[in-house]
């Protein structure tokens, strides 16, 4: 077992050398910014993050008089950008999205549900080669851990990542513990899925074997340090969704309002007169049958609004 005090302990003592190698290069910093300016459209902390990683060793700036700084090689840009692109995607396939643009009919759903889920394995398998290059720059890995170009990293789902084939071989193995598989609804495996390319295969086996022997690659290749992937899910989504679409629908100004000599003026509804009301309107037919199948228009009206109508006040 690792002693986890000790690990930190030498982790500190090498971050406070390395703080102070920052302090002692801090001068070619400044003459690295000042000879070789950032482009503008680059993040603005850019220069701070530089000095980070003279900080951490990570050699991306040179010495004074050395070698001009490499930003491509010190910035893994193009992992990041093509995550980022990614995560707009997603967001425009959401239920929420897809119901914000347009009735949210079965097949529009199905679409967006499908691109989701490959969006977000994408996602998360360019996470795990973002991580592992990130290893890399910081001088962590003895070995090349990356997937080359040429290999394309498969999608993934919670629980084929490195780290936690690792943590399902502890719970077989050693009987260890963990609620993370259940907390993120996702099955522990202790072998390496078979549908991928065996090239790939043998990468995250390398890795697997790292973060078993490797104390540092070990420590930083835990749950509490990896990304979660927190979501409700699809279904939760959706369903959130479609109730948040029909009581729009509910609320249409048209529904609670009549003319009366040439005036508008509001007029009250029971549910089930909304209900008839609603009953005119094909889509919300549509959205109410995939909301719950089934159900009677009246009735599923009655849940959405039992549950948005205020609480009676009551004194003490």
């Amino acid at each position: 077992m690792i002693d986890r005090k000790l690990l930190v302990s030498d982790l500190q003592k090498q971050v406070e050398r390395r703080e102070k190698d920052l302090r002692e290069r801090a001068d070619s910093v400044d003459e690295m910014r000042l000879n070789h300016p950032l482009p503008k459209d680059e993040c603005a902390h850019s220069w701070p993050l530089a000095a980070a990683f003279v900080a951490t060793r990570h050699h991306c700036l040179s010495d004074a008089g050395g070698p001009v700084f490499n930003r491509s090689a010190a910035y893994p840009l193009e992992l990041s950008r093509e995550i980022d692109d990614l995560a707009r995607r997603l967001a425009r396939v959401t239920p929420a999205a897809v119901a914000a643009s347009g009735v949210p009919t079965r097949k529009r759903l199905d679409a967006a549900g499908y691109e989701w889920h490959c969006v977000r394995g994408v996602m998360i398998g360019l996470q795990e080669e973002l991580d592992w290059q990130v290893y890399a720059l910081c001088g962590l890995l003895d070995e090349d851990l990356i997937a080359p170009e040429s290999l394309r990293p498969p999608m993934q789902v919670l629980g084929e990542r490195a780290f936690e084939i690792v943590l399902a071989r502890k719970m077989r193995d050693e009987g260890l513990e963990t609620q993370w598989f259940e907390r993120h609804r996702s099955k522990p495996i202790t072998e390496l899925p078979a549908y991928w390319r065996p090239e790939y295969r043998t990468i995250v086996e390398r890795r697997v074997a790292v973060i078993e022997r490797d104390r540092a690659i070990g420590l930083i290749e835990q749950p509490e340090h990896k990304r979660r992937w927190a979501t409700e899910g699809w279904e939760v989504m959706q369903r959130k969704a479609l109730r948040d679409w029909l009581l729009e629908q509910c609320e249409a100004r048209e529904l609670w309002c009549h003319h009366v000599d040439g005036l508008e003026q509001p007029r009250p509804l029971t549910t089930a007169q909304l209900a008839d009301e609603l009953r005119r309107d094909a889509d919300v037919l549509i959205v109410a049958g995939i909301y719950a199948p089934g159900q009677d228009l009246g009735q599923v009206i009655a849940d959405l609004i039992v549950d948005e109508h205020p609480a009676p006040h009551r004194d003490h």
